[in-house]
């Protein structure tokens, strides 16, 4: 199934519904470089054996809240050049078999709200170039994501939210007070009283 949509530059509208998807392990650059794609409904993928979504939605973007990404293992440059897209929750994704992060949002130069808390990245190997271009990003909502992101992140200036509601200051990054370990010890006291106040990316 991939590149099954690419370069279908003068699509606005697609109707997926009859397509069966149960067996699909490879959707790499199925919809890229769709960039008048408006409007697609993705809720009766069935993705459960898909094992690649690199460059899926290159130069174009949609709803991603029934993805079911367990298996995945590349979704580099996944959202490249997606230079529409300002806000997206990722909070569904399971990323803990991806290995290949690069380039995943490249040049979003418009993106401003991410939702990254699902995100695992304990087998990741390369996350290089993840959010380079990404001029506007502004706040980053985090929880079991390994420092290496967290560094690329700051690199950005994005005000970066952890799971009890505390912003991770490049200062703390840099005076190595940062650890996963704070996050489970030192921080676990505020978790009622901040996660509610600082639920801004829905």
């Amino acid at each position: 199934m991939s590149y099954l949509f690419a370069g279908c530059c003068q699509l606005k509208n697609v109707d997926l519904s009859s397509l069966n998807t149960k067996n699909i392990t490879n959707m790499s650059n199925m919809f890229s470089i769709c960039s008048k794609l408006a409007n697609i409904d993705l809720s009766s993928f069935n993705t459960k054996n898909v094992t690649d979504i690199s460059y899926l939605f290159l130069n174009c973007s949609t709803d991603l809240s029934s993805f079911n990404t367990k298996n995945v293992t590349d979704i580099s440059n996944m959202f490249s050049i997606c230079s529409k897209l300002t806000n997206i929750n990722l909070s569904s994704f399971d990323t803990k078999n991806a290995i290949d992060m690069s380039y995943m949002f490249y040049n979003c130069s418009n993106l401003i709200n991410i939702n990254l808390s699902s995100f695992e990245t304990q087998n990741a190997t390369n996350m290089s170039n993840m959010f380079e271009g990404c001029l506007k990003l502004n706040l980053v909502k985090i929880n079991n994501i390994s420092l290496n992101v967290i560094k690329i992140l700051i690199d950005t200036n994005a005000n970066i939210i952890d799971q009890f509601g505390n912003n991770i200051s490049k200062n703390n990054y840099l005076n190595n007070n940062i650890s996963i370990n704070s996050y489970n010890n030192n921080y676990i006291n505020s978790f009622n009283n901040n996660m509610m106040n600082n639920n801004n990316i829905n």
